[in-house]
This record gives C-alpha cells, structure tokens and sequence, in this order.
C-alpha cells in the first residue's frame, strides 16, 4: 500500500467521526487494519487505530444516552405558578417560595405571584420581608379592585402579626374601602377598633399578652384617684417595665421613648430662658436637648396638634425632635431643668436621726428652712452606708451644672447622682454644718466628725479645680 491511499483512509474516517458517522468511521477503520495489518503493524501504527476506534465507539455510546434523554420543555409561567401554588397549600412553603422569587426576578408583574410570595413569607413568619413584597405588589399598574382588597387584606396580616395596631387597621380598611366582603375583612377592623378605643396608646401590651383588660381597669381606676398617669400606675402598682411602656408609646405614636436619667443629662436648654416652668407642666412636655439646628421636644401626647403648634410658637423653634415620655418623667425633666429636687427620697427617711456633736454652729436661714438640703443630706450619708462606701465626694461641676456625688466602692469611685446647681452650696455647707466645720472656709482641708445613731461619718473638705470639694471617709460602728 502506498502512503497516499493509506492517509486518505485515515482522513475519510475522522471525517465520519465529526459528522456523527461512528459507524463508518469505525467501519473503515477496521478495514484498514484486516487489509493492511502488516503494514500498520511495523511502523506501530495499529496501536494507535485501535485506540481511536475505542474512543469512537465511547462516543457513539454517549450519542445514544443523550438520544434516550427525554426533551426539555420550558415551562410556562402560567404553569410555574400552578406548580407553586399547590406546593404552598402543601405546606411546602420553602419550595414555593423559590419558584415565585425566581418568576419576579425574571420579571413577572403578576400580582398571584407577588400574592403568593407574600402568603408563604407570612407562613415562615418573615413579616417584615412580606410587608416589602406587598407594598412592591401595590405599584403594580392596572390592579383589579379584588387585587387590591387581597394585597391589602395581607398587608393588615403582617401588620397585625407584629403588633402594629395603627398600621393593620389601615391596611384593613383599605381592603375593605376595595371590596367590603372580602373574607373577615370587617370583623377584623371591628376587632382592632374596639381595641385601640380602649386602650388606646397602650393597646401594644394588650397585644402582646403583658397587660389584660382587669389590670386595665383596676389601673385606670387607680390613675384617677390618684391624679397619677396611667403608664407611672402600671409601673409602680403592677410591676409592668418601663421597658414595655416605652414600647407601646413609641409603637403607637412613631416617636423613640426617653425616660429621666438624672445621670445622662446635659446643661439646661437655652430656650428655656424666660418661660416659666408652669407653661411645660401645664402642656406636659420640655426640651430636653438643643443645637443650633433644633429643638429635641418630650411630649405626653405627640398627636395633639394644637399642643405642638403652641410650642412651637412659645420656643420660636422651626425644627422639633419629638420623643415620647411619661408625664411624670417629664416632669422630673420640668423640676431638674428648674433646680427642683432631681431624686426620690426613701419613706424611711424621716426616720433617720443624725446627732451633731455640737449645735452651737450657725447656721444660715436658707439652710435651716430648706427641707430639701437636710433630706438631701441625709439621704446621701444613709444611701453612702447602705452601699459600704468608703468615701463620699461632692464634686462641684463646671458653671451652672451643679454637683456629682461619687461614692468609692471596693476602691472605686461610681457616680451615683447630680445635684441640681440651685442645690450645690447649700448641700456642701449643710455637711460642713452637720461636721462642726467653718462654713466659709472653702481653701484650706478641714477635718471634722458627723455623729449617726448607727455610724460615724468623718468628712474631709478639699479645693477641686472647679470650686469646693468634699470627701467623706466613713467608719461604722
């Protein structure tokens, strides 16, 4: 055989191989080998034949799986949906899910889809991710009156889920405003009405299982002996937290809660200047902080309009910050801001007698007539012993922001109060009086002795770089 036609066998036959011709690909292979196996034999080209023979037949084996392999057919959207719904009435909401996320991610502006995302986000409990897909669905152009009434019915369900009384009785309404025989549309805004009629800004507790309707009354009863809020009641004679109070105020009005923290609080607001207190304690309400920018504005009632527009015009502010509070927080805000009494003194306390070794100091008329200062004093030297303090520091602040009282414990200092501006010199003398000490001695240190029924108290006073220092070491006995 000459090398010409012995080529040309070759070629012929991977010719067969690329178009899908295993057969005579193999076939003429063969035949060259029965033909001319002496030839092919001593250049060692017969090895290589038969390998690509077997390669061939491989693929010749795979042509005929993918042959066997049934035809794909896309299915359609109309299909696709069918498939979903009928997994989410089978309580598989996870694969349901999928499917109607990968239609709207192609595209699909069909509300049953956006409606059936939103029904099996609700069965998993993702309420706010349904919430999103809804308000998605709602934007959809030319929605049928029954499209809008189920989008909005499931709306008012994801609202109520998570207690936002407000925004599911809206949702509902609207359902209702589209068709007003949808499901138990009615009944359920008749449910949130009546609720949100009775307990109004607290209806969150009722909701979330923290306050029931004989609590309620029997507090509200209370509240109107008392002339107390509401709210302070439920905290004081019930033991509900302040916490959840403060939740169910910002949920019902929209605003952040803030309750009195003697300890957090800055200077006193520069708006207050020439506005007697009685006008916040009257509205119920107080700047608690200011910046160049706005007023931040607590208020009891957020909602009265009329309230806020006379506010407005008495602080002359443009911008407001509204949070919410308690009355009676607010106005411990009023009496701090005001340079009244800023803590609670115990019931015990009048109880407790303080013996000084002599009583032949003077003593000033403010000192002696301000029940406040003594209580005050009192309280701290008491509290002081209570806690197993070492020492006592009443530490002046800079300018018009009073006093802080420290006591060390367990070698450290932790501050426990501020004192008010109004009440700082007359705390410091009262202990120096109480210590047998010279009143109007504020640079050099003194050393003196406060007498209790049950403990001694020996105050040390000192200058601090921001005026008169005092430093109590005690010693019980």
């Amino acid at each position: 055989m000459n090398a010409p036609n012995f080529e040309q066998i070759l070629n012929e036959a991977e010719v067969y191989a690329s178009q899908g011709l295993y057969d005579e690909a193999i076939l003429a292979l063969e035949v060259l080998i029965s033909q001319y196996e002496e030839d092919i034999s001593q250049n060692g080209l017969k090895e290589k034949i038969l390998k690509r023979i077997e390669e061939i037949k491989e693929l010749k084996e795979q042509k005929k799986l993918e042959e066997d392999l049934p035809i794909e057919v896309e299915a359609s959207e109309e299909e696709l949906i069918q498939e979903a719904q009928v997994l989410k009435e089978g309580g598989f909401y996870e694969a349901a899910l999928e499917i109607f996320e990968n239609l709207i991610n192609e595209g699909s502006q069909n509300p049953e889809v956006y409606r059936g995302l939103a029904e099996c986000l609700l069965e998993l409990d993702r309420f706010e991710e349904a919430i999103n897909t809804i308000k998605l669905a709602l934007e959809i152009p030319e929605l049928t009156l029954d499209e809008h009434a189920a989008l909005n019915y499931l709306l008012g369900k994801a609202y109520e889920k998570l207690n936002k009384i407000k925004e599911a009785l809206d949702a509902y309404s609207k359902a209702y405003h589209y068709n007003t025989h949808y499901l138990d549309v009615a009944q359920k805004i008749e449910k949130l009405k009546a609720l949100q009629e009775k307990f109004g800004r607290l209806q969150l507790l009722f909701a979330n299982g923290i306050l029931d309707e004989k609590t309620y009354e029997e507090a509200k009863k209370i509240s109107q002996e008392t002339g107390n809020s509401l709210e302070f009641v439920l905290i004081e004679n019930f033991g509900i937290p302040k916490s959840d109070i403060g939740q169910a105020l910002s949920e019902y009005y929209g605003y952040p809660f803030v309750e009195f923290n003697e300890l957090n609080l800055g200077p006193k607001p520069s708006c207050l200047a020439g506005i007697k207190e009685s006008f916040f304690k009257q509205n119920v309400c107080i700047p608690i902080e200011e910046s160049d920018e706005r007023i931040v504005l607590l208020m009891e009632d957020p909602s009265d309009s009329m309230r806020l527009d006379l506010i407005r015009q008495v602080l002359k502010a443009q911008k407001f910050e509204i949070k919410v509070g308690i009355r009676e927080d607010i106005y411990k805000f009023i009496d701090y801001f005001y340079g009244k009494s800023d803590f609670d003194l115990p019931e015990d306390l009048s109880e407790l007698e303080i013996v000084e070794e002599e009583e032949d100091q003077e003593i000033t008329e403010e000192d002696l007539s301000n029940s406040v200062v003594v209580q005050l004093a009192n309280h701290i030297l008491e509290e002081a012993y209570r806690k197993g303090a070492s020492d006592i520091h009443i530490e002046s602040l800079p300018g018009k922001r009073g006093a802080q009282v420290r006591y060390r414990i367990d070698g450290e200092c932790h501050l426990v109060r501020k004192i008010p501006f109004a009440y700082k010199r007359p705390l410091i003398s009262r202990i120096k009086i109480m210590a047998n000490l010279d009143i109007a001695e504020k640079r050099l240190p003194q050393d003196g002795k406060i007498k209790f029924r049950l403990k001694n108290a020996y105050p040390k006073t000192g200058k601090s770089s921001s005026g008169s220092k005092t430093v109590g070491p005690l010693k019980y006995v």
